[in-house]
């Protein structure tokens, strides 16, 4: 008998699942809803593929390509945009570098940081998060 209760508990519950949930009633003088049109859709055009050499043995999805940015920078731990346009990078050396332009070499801004951990700009301030502080 037992048996039987629970099963007829578990089968309500789980058709009671299955059901849409009560909305409030609809009231006759509302305004019907519209959806709004769907826009059409337009091909965006592709980006002219940068001046830069393909960065061979990295796949990609189709429609993607990889580039090589810049060479020399170490085992890179973070990355950031510049407002500059100017590309800064830290690594695990513990070195802050920043890439003047693409397929330029890296340069030296700091370095004997310890573990660099990311990189965030605010305004014109870059802040250098290290193990244990962050650092303008």
């Amino acid at each position: 008998m037992k048996r039987v209760a629970a099963t007829v508990v578990l089968v309500s519950a789980l058709a009671a699942c299955g059901q849409p949930a009560a909305g409030p009633p609809l009231s006759p003088s509302a305004p019907p809803t519209t959806a709004a049109p769907t826009p059409k859709a337009t091909s965006t055009p592709r980006p002219v593929a940068p001046n830069l050499p393909a960065a061979g043995g990295i796949g990609v999805p189709s429609g993607f390509a990889a580039y090589v940015y810049s060479r020399g920078l170490g085992t890179v731990t973070a990355i950031a945009s510049g407002p500059d346009g100017r590309l800064y990078a830290v690594n695990s050396a513990g070195t802050l570098l920043v890439v003047p332009s693409p397929g330029s070499s890296p340069q030296v801004l700091a370095s004997g940081l310890p573990v660099a951990l990311g990189l965030a700009w605010r305004d014109n301030n870059l802040f250098v998060s290290v193990r244990g502080s962050v650092r303008a």
